[in-house]
């Protein structure tokens, strides 16, 4: 992991598994600071390193040391003051349930957020390490975190191939956008967060511009559904015209039986006239 000093750009900070915090002028490519590890736990037994994150902080009055804040994978947080000894100044041991896999510093520089291999994104205070609460959403492991330099917004992307943006006061979703891939870093842009369009939810009719002309395309369901509209029938209609043809077919079998006592009349008629 490496990070450059925003403030004076000439600096950087370096760490990795077995390899702790180290800054590096890049004037002069000499170490300024090597961090030491911590003594030893209540076991007795050395404490491992594994440094996933860090983050430079603003140096109060006129000191030529820096300070720095650092996520473990070990759920370490610590923070690290070079101009006045090799060990953290302020530590948190056992944060959360999961390795810390990135963190953010708020511009005014009162909170620090932390994503874990989990997808969990909780707020602590910088100046006491308290825990201030958590933004759900995210589902995989939180890459990198960026908080916006103006606005109360903080970015979040990881493996769930989601960009998600929170407000840091509500903690509640502003935007989420799907980027088709897993994601490592993030950044804001100097023109800020701009209102993402949202789609036109009327599927009426769609315009289409050859030329100076308008061409008009009507939806072959709706084309549909007005040729079968007038063709609806209600239930009583339809038993009305059922009684209708069992009249008639009674009807025609009446005209029958008719016809046929004509024919046996008329079959009659000879044999008196023959006596």
């Amino acid at each position: 992991m490496m990070r450059l000093d925003s403030a004076t750009q000439t600096v950087i900070g370096v760490g990795g598994k077995e390899h702790d915090l180290n800054l590096w002028s890049l004037e002069t490519q000499q170490v300024l600071f090597k961090a030491k590890n911590v003594t030893h736990d209540k076991l007795d037994m050395r404490v491992p390193v594994w440094i996933k994150d860090l983050r430079f902080l603003s140096v109060p009055g006129n000191s030529n040391g820096h300070r720095v804040v650092v996520g473990t994978g070990h759920r370490h947080v610590r923070i690290y003051d070079s101009s006045t000894k090799r060990r953290p100044v302020q530590e948190l041991d056992n944060f959360g349930e999961n390795p810390i896999q990135s963190l953010c510093v708020s511009p005014d520089e009162t909170r620090v957020y932390i994503g874990d291999t989990a997808g969990n994104l909780d707020i602590l205070d910088l100046r006491t390490l308290k825990h201030m609460g958590r933004c759900t959403g995210p589902v995989g492991s939180i890459r990198d975190l960026a908080c916006h330099p103006t606005l109360p917004y903080i970015a979040a992307v990881g493996l769930d191939r989601m960009v998600h943006v929170f407000d840091v006061n509500t903690r509640k979703y502003r935007h989420t956008i799907y980027a088709k891939q897993r994601l490592n870093s993030v950044l804001f842009c100097s023109d800020g967060l701009k209102d993402i369009p949202v789609a036109d939810d009327e599927p009426a009719r769609k315009k289409h511009k050859a030329g100076d002309e308008e061409l008009e395309f009507v939806d072959d369901d709706e084309e549909e559904e007005e040729v079968y509209e007038g063709l609806e029938i209600s239930e009583e209609e339809e038993d009305d015209d059922d009684g209708d043809d069992d009249g008639d077919d009674d009807g025609d079998d009446d005209d029958d039986d008719d016809d046929n006592d004509d024919i046996d009349n008329d079959e009659e008629d000879p044999e008196d006239d023959s006596d």
